[in-house]
């Protein structure tokens, strides 16, 4: 079997594979909800409840997922570990880890936790391209596209979008439109959201809504909210420098 034949064949499992798995999430959540709370969403699930298990509950939730991340024995894995992935060639996705880490979310975004789900399923996309090709022995250079394409299958399947997720893609991890990753990403794109919608529908995940100015008063609170998320972004930066600092702090300490 050509690099290129086992290419398109880790190109389809991909996609298939991040389309079952973000079906499986979102089928075991809605099951869940009906299951326990008789409700088809977490809101309706919570506004059932009395107020103190409304308050209990993500906090049950959150100490579990804290557990999960706490007791997990393999090295901490992110988004941001699939952009380099694809930026630098720096392919060290696992799977295990991705697991663990859609585990912890899970069980968050099952007790009510204001948390997405697609990171978690961005990264097992990702991951997912990672591991097929080291199964099938793609090269290098394929196996960014691969990491890069699993991303946007994965992206499509948790939002139904497909165009934002080859846009997702092209943007964030890429970070150029690159041909010899755009179509490979669009491929995995259809693919997913084909599966996606046979299964679980075509309409909005999120519902529609319409959004309408109802006085110029508005516009104060509208800008009152821009300086509030301005001064949330800066402190969320100086936290990312905070965290930088103390990793290469500990790894100047680890090579003494």
């Amino acid at each position: 079997m050509t690099d290129r034949l086992r290419f398109l064949v880790g190109l389809v499992l991909v996609a298939v594979g991040a389309a079952a798995f973000a079906i499986a999430f979102r089928s075991s959540l809605a099951w869940l909800y009906r299951a326990l709370f008789a409700a088809d969403d977490v809101v309706d699930a919570v506004r059932g409840l009395p107020q103190w298990i409304r308050f209990a509950l993500p906090v049950c939730g959150a100490t579990a997922a804290g557990v999960i991340a706490f007791f997990r024995s393999v090295p901490a894995q992110g988004v941001s570990n699939v952009m380099e992935a694809v930026a630098l060639g720096n392919v060290r996705l696992s799977l295990r880890t991705t697991l663990s880490r859609v585990l912890a979310s899970w069980t968050a975004i099952a007790a009510g936790m204001s948390i997405g789900r697609e990171g978690p399923l961005i990264e097992f996309g990702g991951s997912l391209g990672a591991t097929f090709s080291r199964v099938l022995g793609v090269s290098l250079d394929r196996t960014r596209v691969l990491v890069a394409a699993g991303t946007a299958a994965g992206f499509a399947a948790a939002y139904n979008t497909p165009f934002a997720a080859v846009l997702f893609v092209l943007e964030t991890i890429i970070g150029i439109a690159a041909l010899d990753a755009l179509l490979p990403a669009m491929a995995a794109t259809v693919i997913a959201t084909a599966l996606t919608r046979a299964v679980v529908g075509g309409g909005p995940i999120y519902g529609q809504r319409a959004f309408v100015l109802q006085s110029a008063a508005d516009l104060v609170w509208f800008g009152a909210l821009g300086l509030a998320a301005a001064v949330a972004a800066a402190c969320f930066k100086g936290l990312a420098r905070s965290r930088s600092g103390s990793l290469r702090w500990r790894e100047t300490d680890t090579s003494r």
